[in-house]
């Protein structure tokens, strides 16, 4: 009888995985199932790049009906053999919220590197997203390596208590760590996500989030009061420093070196929120107090009190300090750097008291904020001589001049109000819960703009395309050429890639680097600047005839630019085509009656 025995819990224990096989080849040949790649081909007409996979944010929520999307960075299938490649990993505050692509610190700093570096082909790759933790990150960290990465950027830590994975979240919420790890192990399969799409449905079906006026965050989020030390604390805590501590050795052990950030808050403007939900709030006492150091000029108590404020805050919205302890811990231990992104921000606030000056909201910085932020990654570039010994950064602008001339229209600054007053009409701004979008009654061209791209109806760049056009329509053509500007810094491609190392090489006055580069862009793609900066680079070789073919092809689509005109009329008086160049003239006196260059042109077209 024991050999029977033997026979039976022989036949009996490989059946689950028998059945599983099977389950799993069925699944495949009807093609059910979807586990998104984190990099995707990008298809036409981009076929030699790479992107972040758009539909990546369906391995972390599996009930939302809309999930987040990523940044859209372009990146080389074949690694250029002069390039250097940085990937970034982080959540809203790494994607530019509530900016988008516009200014992703990681754009900015993309910017910086070219220009130091217009010899190079500098990539950065921005993985972020919203309303995710440091579960996605260690999740992404395998892929990322297999793209043969340079260096690793990262800015996380906010979101350990309500992103996805988190503690008091929606989305597997109150998993111990290993259980959230082969969670996300199993997601993989067909049959796992065949079980967690009928178990939605069944149990979930009246609780799925669809397309509504809550934020992600407020949508994911069980709302849960989190006291300081809990044992939900601890516990997030716990998996946070074990998260970090996986996805900083893999890196080292295979030598790729890691920036990563201390985290920021808005801890001056941004009263304790539990005290909108329960009777009495420590943390509110402790704000209360910090005021009253401040005013009277006690700031090194005032800083401190401030600090203790946002840590007791039982609504975990804001990482505490033990995270950016916990940062500096793993950092050290494994060799990574540590962006000391506080002094960077205190350095630059009143009293240094990070408040509303530098953020937007309880954590996300402004316009001001991520350049700033973008700064304090370059300069820790600079201080571990992560690219090459001694930079020259000569090529580069100083700081302060990437945000005075970034592209930055009143569209982009709508876009961002309206979005920061949405976040504050609800949980856990507002006991109230109210959203701002259900009474928002847009009443200019910009804020009817602003609500379609939130509505996801078009795109940022399509709403500055619209923009563009209606200011034409109206004659007012200098917001319109600004409107445009914008466009190249939201939709990255190879083309723009190539202008911008091309102005990097006018700086340093390499103008024959400078035109084979503008050369690269416009065969990429007609772009009305590259042609501007081609013609002219043409015309200081005498070259007038193939410049004035540029200039006036650029101005048939911008005909409006005031620089450009100025250029097509100077062309073709070198060229001697005086009739032509007082016709070019006639219309510029039109469209631009005020230009203090109308006497000058004149005198030139005579003589």
């Amino acid at each position: 009888m024991h050999w029977k025995r033997v026979l039976f819990w022989f036949l009996i224990i490989p059946m689950p995985f028998f059945f599983f096989a099977a389950c799993e080849g069925v699944l495949k040949i009807i093609d059910y199932g979807d586990y998104p790649e984190l990099f995707i081909n990008a298809g036409a007409p981009f076929a030699d790049f790479k992107k972040v996979n758009p539909q990546i944010g369906k391995r972390f929520f599996g009930r939302q009906t809309t999930i987040p999307t990523p940044a859209n960075d372009l990146f080389y299938q074949k690694k250029p053999a002069d390039g250097f490649r940085i990937f970034v990993l982080g959540e809203s505050t790494a994607l530019g919220f509530p900016y988008g692509n516009l200014l992703m610190f990681s754009r900015i700093l993309q910017t910086r590197l070219q220009d130091t570096f217009p010899d190079r082909t500098i990539e950065v790759i921005n993985t972020s997203l919203t309303a995710i933790n440091s579960f996605a990150l260690l999740n992404f960290v395998d892929e990322i390596m297999a793209q043969e990465p340079d260096a690793v950027m990262i800015y996380c830590g906010h979101n350990e208590f309500y992103g996805a994975l988190g503690a008091a979240s929606f989305e597997a919420g109150g998993l111990a760590r290993p259980l959230v790890l082969t969670l996300l192990w199993v997601n993989k399969t067909r049959t796992f996500q065949l079980y967690k799409n009928v178990f939605n449905h069944l149990f979930y079906r009246n609780k799925l989030s669809v397309i509504s006026d809550g934020t992600l965050m407020e949508r994911i989020s069980t709302k849960q009061m989190i006291p300081l030390n809990s044992r939900i604390y601890r516990k997030t805590a716990a998996s946070f420093k074990a998260n970090l501590n996986a996805i900083l050795s893999t890196f080292q052990q295979r030598h790729v070196p890691v920036l990563i950030s201390e985290l920021v808050s808005n801890v001056g403007d941004q009263p304790p929120f539990d005290e909108n939900y329960i009777n009495h709030s420590a943390a509110r006492d402790l704000y209360d107090q910090a005021q009253s150091f401040l005013q009277s000029g006690k700031i090194d108590q005032a800083q401190i009190s401030f600090y203790a404020a946002k840590d007791q805050d039982q609504i975990r919205f804001r990482a505490t300090e033990e995270f950016n302890d916990i940062i500096h811990q793993t950092a050290k231990q494994h060799d990574a750097f540590v962006v000391p992104m506080i002094k960077y921000f205190e350095d630059e606030s009143e009293n240094k008291v990070i408040g509303n000056k530098l953020m937007a909201d309880h954590l996300h910085p402004n316009k001001k904020g991520y350049f700033l932020m973008a700064d304090g990654f370059y300069r820790t570039m600079v201080d571990v001589e992560l690219i090459q010994q001694n930079w020259q950064t000569a090529s580069s602008l100083p700081a302060e001049l990437y945000e005075k001339e970034w592209p930055f229209t009143s569209l982009d600054n709508t876009l961002a109000d309206v979005m920061i007053k949405q976040i504050k009409s609800g949980w856990p701004f507002s006991q109230k819960e109210r959203s701002f979008l259900s009474n928002f009654q847009p009443r200019i061209a910009e804020e009817i703009l602003a609500l379609q791209v939130i509505r996801e109806e078009m795109d940022v760049a399509a709403a500055h395309l619209r923009l563009a056009e209606y200011y034409d329509s109206i004659d007012r053509n200098e917001q319109a050429a600004k409107e445009l500007e914008v466009i190249p810094f939201l939709t990255p491609i190879d083309a723009y890639t190539h202008l911008r190392r091309a102005k990097a090489f006018l700086r340093c006055g390499n103008q024959e680097q400078a035109l084979d580069h503008l050369n690269k862009s416009l065969q990429q793609e007609f772009i009305p600047q590259a042609a501007r900066l081609a013609g002219e680079v043409l015309m200081d070789k005498g070259d007038y005839e193939n410049a004035a073919k540029l200039f006036d092809r650029a101005v048939q689509r911008t005909p409006h630019h005031e620089k450009l005109v100025i250029d097509l009329i100077t062309v073709n008086i070198k060229l001697q085509n005086f009739i032509k160049a007082q016709e070019f003239l006639n219309q510029f006196k039109k469209s631009h009656p005020n230009s203090i260059m109308i006497g000058e042109l004149e005198k030139m077209v005579v003589n």
